[in-house]
């Protein structure tokens, strides 16, 4: 049920992802400050490149987190261990 439900979800995010995309066609222009020039792209290139940037972000930064909590649990589990063999009744 919730498999279904999930592919549901994303059934209706793609159909709203495709309206997004027809609907904003129109080219935009986009320009950095300190720098000279500019670039003409849709609006909808633009938007999702940002969307892009900002997943490519949030994964990184979750696999640094998760990476982190691991080798703190492999440490602690060293600790753990030794603590235990180090204390065991003989």
């Amino acid at each position: 049920m919730l498999k279904l439900l999930a592919l549901l979800f994303y059934a209706v995010l793609g159909f709203v992802c495709v309206l997004f995309i027809l609907s904003n066609r129109e080219p935009i222009i986009i320009g950095m400050f300190p720098f000279a020039g500019s670039l003409e792209v849709p609006a909808y290139a633009a938007l999702a490149a940002m969307f892009g940037a900002g997943l490519l972000i949030g994964i990184v930064y979750a696999f640094k987190i998760n990476f982190l909590r691991r080798s703190e649990i492999r440490r602690l589990k060293k600790q753990l261990s030794a603590y235990q063999k180090a204390h065991a009744p003989h």
